[in-house]
Formats: structure tokens, sequence, C-alpha cells
């Protein structure tokens, strides 16, 4: 491409303009300067990555990562410090902009020279445009984007999920952003997985889900604040007329809209969970840029503890992600056998729940101290305990997400260790009452100095979310749950159980509540964190596993027939499989 040529063209430019005139010698000056941003004089690192350059050529700088920005501008001759200016730029708090122009009635300010320089060379478009947006009645937001400029086109879609204190309070949204176009996993419950894959998005697609999510949110506030200002004033104007019966009228009017019809939606997104649309893990090459840019300091500035990647568990990158320490991991395990699992989740075929679970157990141990209170527990009938313990934690963070949850959870086991190492630390106080066990003390302290290192060197909410959804008759027996802590039993995670969500055309049936909570007891009766994720957003299509259009797919993905003990309980599920595959086969023969 154009980005590639050598150097030598610009040094010919240059020492040509030298036996011009002082004010043309200026004016190639600068044909130069903006050349040099158009045609970077070295080759780049990340040229050959796909999916950066748009269908003119051009640059799509939301592909690049902060360290590749920097890489972009030097090439071109420029200080260091213009990438910093430009990543503010596109990502700075209530900045957002989609061109520099924009940036003119913001606090960063460019030349015109190098606005014409990147608007020649680069492009900060993200790849979508914010196309309709749909709100549940639980204040769900469903964002869908039209993609252009790259390879997937199509619509995908975006969910803010809204989350509060208990009393209320403090209203604030996890995004739930996709990775793909329809997915090639065929979750069988899943309407996401009857699409197939129709395409990848880009690093720039999945940041631009984020920024247009703050640029809306920011808009919709603003919105709100109009409204409620409009309804004050309209009521102070009625009192002031005497019209009480208007005034009781608009009063009561006001409080419908400041509850969950019209809520009052921050500007700022707290927690990212990359379970939209797609299996992110299938999509590597464009994910792993997204995390740094969605966690860099200077711009969207998210914790790497509140982004949370959801896999079915492909265990070789699952591993690249761990080792990487990127984001948090889920886990889509959905069954507690092969039989099973290999139905509902096709992926498991090639890597089955022993490879899967094996690499948990050696990517997420448990820590020493629970391991040890796990053991004393079973032996010293201190069971109940700890499943009231873990029933507690798991009451505090029940959530409609992953992402809070596993807050809720991280700081319910730091509060149990830092209260362990209060304990030695008073004895130890009590230790050096005599002066002539100073020694003594002092091998204590260093000892307990010790064992704060290693407690802080295993992190307590470093564990990996196993999501877990409930089909009747399918997976939500006890039977199941007893097994799931057998699989579990070496894996220091928190289990997110998910309530299904129904779709056009599915085979399966929620759980019914009854059978919800005793599979959640016996998992908290075990020893294991265990919250429920709550349903937001179904009624517009917007819940867990509902995202997508299959209609857009040139045909569906292949539905399964359930393994033999299975058929008997559900035969609606085996003769579904079959009308889908002669419908399928049908299909192959007129397109042939």
């Amino acid at each position: 491409m154009q980005l590639h040529t050598s150097s030598s063209r610009l040094r010919t430019q240059v020492k040509a303009s030298s036996t011009r005139p002082a004010a043309s010698v200026a004016a190639a000056a600068a044909a130069v300067d903006c050349a040099a941003l158009e045609v970077p004089a070295l080759p780049l690192s990340f040229a050959d990555r796909p999916g950066i350059w748009d269908a003119d050529g051009k640059l799509m700088l939301k592909n690049l990562t902060f360290e590749e920005v920097q890489e972009w501008c030097e090439a071109a001759g420029h200080d260091a410090k213009r990438a910093g200016q430009l990543w503010r730029a596109m990502y700075g708090d209530k900045s957002w902009v989609r061109s520099l122009n924009e940036a003119d009635s913001t606090a960063h300010r460019f030349a015109a020279s190098f606005k014409a320089a990147v608007a020649a060379a680069g492009s900060l478009s993200g790849g979508l445009t914010l196309q309709s947006v749909n709100t549940a009645r639980d204040g769900t937001h469903k964002l869908v984007f039209a993609l252009h400029g790259v390879p997937a086109g199509g619509n995908v879609e975006t969910v803010l999920i809204p989350m509060t204190n208990r009393d209320g309070s403090q209203l604030r949204y996890t995004a739930c952003l996709s990775s793909q176009v329809g997915c090639a996993m065929n979750c069988q419950f899943c309407y996401t997985g009857r699409m197939g894959l129709l395409g990848n998005l880009t690093t720039a697609q999945m940041v631009e889900q984020l920024v247009e999510a703050r640029r809306w949110l920011r808009h919709y506030t603003q919105q709100q604040q109009q409204q409620q200002q409009q309804q004050q004033q309209q009521s102070e104007e009625s009192q002031l007329h005497g019209a009480s019966s208007s005034s009781s009228s608009s009063s009561g009017g006001k409080k419908s809209r400041s509850g969950s019809s019209w809520p009052e939606a921050p500007p700022r997104i707290n927690n990212i969970v990359f379970m939209g649309m797609g299996e992110p893990l299938h999509n590597m090459e464009a994910l792993m840029p997204a995390l740094d840019i969605i966690c860099h300091p200077q711009g969207l500035a998210l914790s790497k503890s509140k982004v949370i990647v959801s896999t079915v568990g492909l265990v070789p990158q699952l591993r690249q992600l761990r080792a990487s320490g990127k984001a948090k991991l889920a886990v889509s395990l959905h069954a507690t056998t092969d039989e099973v699992r290999s139905w509902i989740v096709p992926t498991n075929r090639k890597y089955p729940l022993e490879e899967l679970i094996g690499a948990l157990r050696e990517l997420y141990p448990l820590p020493e101290s629970q391991t040890k209170r796990n053991s004393s527990s079973s032996s010293s009938g201190g069971g109940e305990a700890v499943s009231s313990e873990a029933g507690s934690s798991s009451s505090s963070s029940s959530s409609s997400e992953a992402g809070s949850s596993s807050s809720s959870c991280s700081e319910a086991v730091s509060s149990e260790a830092g209260s362990s190492t209060g304990n030695a630390g008073s004895s130890s106080s009590e230790a050096g009452s005599s002066s002539g066990e100073a020694v003594q003390q002092q091998q204590r302290q260093q000892q307990r100095q010790q064992q704060r290192q290693r407690q802080s060197s295993t992190r307590s909410d470093d564990f990996v979310v196993i999501e877990y959804v409930l089909l009747k008759d399918v997976n939500d027996t006890e039977d199941d749950a007893r097994r799931l802590l057998v699989l579990l039993s070496d894996v220091y995670c928190m289990v997110n159980l998910i309530v299904f969500n129904p779709h056009e055309g599915t085979r399966f049936q929620r759980s019914d509540d009854e059978q919800v909570t005793r599979f959640r007891q016996t998992l908290m009766q075990g020893g294991k964190v265990c919250t429920l994720r709550m349903s937001k957003g179904d009624d517009e299509m917007a819940a867990c596993g509902q995202l997508g259009n299959p209609e857009l797919a040139p045909r569906p993905a292949p539905l399964l027939r359930p393994p033999q003990q299975l058929r008997e309980s559900l035969p609606g599920a085996a003769a579904a499989a079959e009308a889908a595959e002669l419908q399928r086969q049908q299909l192959d023969t007129r397109q042939r």
C-alpha cells in the first residue's frame, strides 16, 4: 500500500527544495510534513495486520494501540507527544472525536497542517455507525450498529445493562460488547449461534462500540436532565398561577418519569463484558489490541479487573489470554458430561471437559489458604459454615451480569484473608510482651511478612467465572449440580448461573424457579460461591443469548440431535433437528 514506500522520496523532495526561494522552501517543507504522515518513512510493525486499512487504503487509527500510534507518528517524523494528543482526542473523557475537526470544540486543538496530514493518511472512523437504540422496561438499552468499510458487513449489537446499589442509588452500566457478526460455535441454545459466522469485527469496531455507547449515554443524560428541568419549570409555573389540580397532575407525571421508565443514565460505563455476539477468542488478533486500548490509562481507562472475556472453551487461546493478564476470564461450561456438552456446546468435541477443566485447574488453582480451609471443614464437619459463608457472599453479589458479581465476590474473599492476618497480628503483640522473647518476636514478624507477601502475590479476585445456563430437563438436575462440584473442586472460581432466555424457534425451556433454587443451594452447600444472573432486556431481545438476526445468514447453522439419553424426555428436540437438517439439504440442492 501507499504507506510502505521508502524514505528516499522524502529525501529527494527536501534536497530539491534547498535551491528554491525561502517562501518556496517553507511551502515545500509544509508539503513534506504532510507527506510524512501520508507516507511514513519507516516500515510499520503492524502494517500486515488484517482489517487495519479502510476501503480507501487509509489507516484506521482506532485499530492501533497507543504504542502503535506512537510508532506511526514517529515514522512520519513527528514528535512522539503528537501520539498522546491524538489518543486523548479519540478516547479522552468526553472527547471521543470522530475527526480532528471536532477537536476544535474541545480542549484538544491541532494545527491545520497536522489535521490535513492525518486526514490524508489516516481515518478516525470506528467502522460502524449507531443505527437504533431499543430500551427495555427495566432500563436495558440495546444499541444496533451498521458496519461499514470492512469485510464484516451487516449489523452488530451492544447491550448496556443498568446496575444500582440495593437502595436503587448510583446507577451505572455494564457494556456487553460483540466480537463477531454471528458466531461459529453453534451453541444450540443461543440465538446468535443460529446465524453461523458472517465475519470478524476489527479492533476498531470492538472499541468503537464502547466509544459510541459513551457518546450516546452522555446525550441521553442531557435529554433526561432537560426533560426534568422542563417538568420542574412547568410545575412551578402551575403553582404560581394557583392551579393546584394542574400542579398535582404535573408532579404525578414527574414521579413516573423519575422511575424505571426514565432512568437517569450516567455518562460512564464501569464494567465491560465480551459476552455479546460472537466468540471473542475466535477473533484473538483483533481482541488483544482492543483490550489494550480499552484499558489504557490515558484513554478509556477501564480497569483490567472490570473487563471480562467469555469463551466456550478454546483452550489454546484461553491459555494465551490468561498469560497476557489483559482481562478476567469467564468460561461458558453449561454441562457436566461430555455427552450433553458436545450436543449443546459443539466445541466440546474438540476440547472435551477433561482438557478444559484440566487447563482451568492449572491456570486457576485454589489458594493454599482455601485448600486448607476446605479440607479442615470437610474433616471436622464444618461444611455448613463454609456453605453459609458462600451463601452470604453470593447473595450480596447477586447481579444481572458477571462483572459486578466478580467484584463483590473478590471483596468477600479478600475480607476473609484480611481478618485472618489481623488475628495473627494480635497474637504476635501478646508474644512480644517479654523482652526476653525479642528474638522470637522478630522471627514471628518475619514469618508474618512472608505470609502477607504470599497472600498478596495471589490476588483474591484472580479467579475464573464459570457460566452455566440452566436448561429444563437437560442440565439442571441435582446430579448435574453435584457433578459440577466435583469438576470444579480444584478450580478457584465463582459459578454464575444463567436463567435461559427463550427466543423464536428454540427447542429449550427455562428451568423452574424451584429447580434453579435447588441447583444453587447444592453448589453453595458444597462450598462454591454461586450467583444468579437475572434476565434483563428480554422484552427487547437484549438478554443473554438473544442477540443477532439469523435472517441475515444465507443459511442457518445446523440443529444437532440430542444424545440418546435425552431423546425420550425431549422428543421435540430430536424432531426439530431432523426437520432442520432436511431443510438444509433442500437449501443446498437449490443453491447447486
